[in-house]
């Protein structure tokens, strides 16, 4: 059923968007993930809204130990409503903003439906990564490096 979902979401926007190029920072990073745009633009608008910057921030959200997975998507949805209204700012870039909106709800949806193993994985990552530096904190506690010995002298 999820599968169905996320082709029925992929086919709404590239329905939506005019020039689905592949992207490197929305989507997951397979295959499949290659083919969500970083950028909607519309044959309606000679501008484009860059989603890119606000997918960068929400896989960073997802990579804070112990934050809540909704905080991060609703902020998502915010930063690419954001971008939507700067791209397509002007008055005869309503149907476009209208249209940057829908696909930006997409974008939210499928995180909001399909997110969970990743936002799963990454704070695995953050919690791992934090016990490390705990670790390795508290070894440097206990046999402080003195300035010579830290450069190999």
């Amino acid at each position: 059923m999820k599968v169905v979902s996320l082709m029925v979401l992929v086919w709404v926007f590239s329905a939506l968007s005019q020039a689905a190029q592949a992207g490197v920072a929305c989507g997951p990073q397979t295959t499949m993930g290659r083919w969500v745009p970083d950028s909607f633009s519309t044959p309606m608008s000679p501008r484009k809204a860059v989603f890119g910057r606000a997918c960068e921030v929400h896989d960073a959200c997802y990579g804070i130990a112990g934050i809540d997975k909704d905080f991060c998507d609703a902020d998502f949805a915010r930063h690419l409503k954001m971008e939507c209204n700067f791209a397509f700012r002007d008055w005869q870039d309503e149907p476009a903003r209208m249209a940057c909106f829908g696909a930006a709800s997409v974008y939210v949806a499928a995180v909001r439906e399909f997110g969970d193993p990743y936002f799963e994985g990454s704070q695995a990552g953050a919690y791992a990564r934090s016990w490390i530096a705990q670790q390795m904190a508290a070894k440097a506690a206990q046999q402080p490096i003195t300035r010579g010995e830290a450069h190999g002298r």
